[in-house]
């Protein structure tokens, strides 16, 4: 790497540091609140590198080439799964450990290595992966030693649902010499999505919230986010529409104000929702079927899963109704 690219990508890197993000490799234990990173762009960008190979353009910037990559690595849950479905295993070397550790989905990145954090330089580099696919990492450091060494790093930027959905699977399609199949999986998730629910009438789709509690503050997910996504394509109104975007922390007066029909959150956490001073008065508290709560593992998932998290919410709601 020339001097230069090397100091833009520290100078890229650092403007995007004050974003946080909820990092694919956190833990599942201590869940830390999704901020607005910048958006990632909705197609490939294809570009040339300093010495004129074909590539594409990273959500920093950067332009990693096409090439004939044999050992790739994932630190990214997106990635996990588009590379289970679209790329040859001979050719995966390690997943991320929050994937490997999912008991819904774990099963299908057994047999690799597990990437718990990219702060653990000196496993990356033992691993050798000679492409390594990351979600919006805002450390530079990091990152610049990783490409240092020889290894070509994509970052595929932010993940906001449907919104970044296909650029992310087409992304990796591309870059593991199967573009098609990138398309072909992004096209079917997108389609279920839409008609999952095409049949149920206005009348019968009642107005959610979803909430989720970190450390003490209470966090919704804008019309922006993957929670707003399988939200509507469960047959629900997002109360969140025209009034907040990304992942707002909301005061109990704005929860009041809004006071969904439905609350969406995650298992065992409708009772502490509902226990929190003001927040007793909800109306989905003293409805019998007022909270809906799903497995995190489904309801975090910002990939593919927001498929399977859809139609699990949307039985669960219209079965009972």
């Amino acid at each position: 790497m020339s001097r230069t690219t090397f100091v833009n990508v520290l100078g890229l890197f650092g403007a995007l540091a004050l974003s946080v993000w909820l990092s694919t490799l956190s833990g599942e234990g201590t869940p830390t609140p999704r901020r607005e990173p910048a958006h990632a762009g909705s197609s490939l960008s294809e570009a040339r590198t300093e010495d004129g190979k074909r590539g594409l353009r990273d959500a920093t910037g950067v332009v990693v080439p096409f090439a004939d990559y044999r050992r790739i690595a994932s630190a990214s849950t997106l990635a996990d799964a588009a590379l289970f479905e679209i790329c040859g295993p001979e050719r995966v070397i390690a997943y991320t450990a929050r994937s490997q550790q999912n008991p819904l989905t774990g099963f299908h990145y057994g047999g690799k290595a597990a990437l718990a954090s990219l702060t653990d330089l000196e496993t990356v580099l033992t691993l050798k992966p000679d492409l390594l696919f990351i979600n919006h990492y805002t450390n530079p450091v990091y990152i610049a030693r990783l490409r240092a060494s020889g290894i070509a790093v994509f970052d595929l930027g932010e993940m906001r649902g449907l919104a970044t959905l296909r650029a992310g699977l087409t992304t990796v399609g591309a870059l593991v010499g199967h573009p098609e199949r990138g398309e072909l999986l992004a096209e079917r998730i997108e389609r279920r999505m839409k008609t999952l629910a095409a049949s149920v009438p206005s009348e019968h789709r009642p107005q959610a919230l979803y909430l989720s509690i970190y450390g003490n503050d209470v966090f919704g997910g804008g019309d922006d986010t993957s929670y707003h996504d399988v939200i509507t394509a469960a047959g629900l109104r997002d109360a969140t529409i025209g009034r907040f975007q990304g992942y707002p922390q909301l005061s109990t007066e704005q929860i009041l104000n809004l006071d969904p029909d439905l609350v969406v959150t995650k298992q065992g956490m409708g009772q502490v929702l509902c226990s929190r001073s003001g927040l007793a008065t909800l109306r989905a508290c003293h409805a019998a079927d007022g909270i809906v709560e799903l497995d995190g593992n489904l309801l975090d998932d910002a990939g593919p899963g927001m498929l399977d998290a859809a139609e699990t919410l949307y039985a669960l709601i219209h079965r009972a109704r």
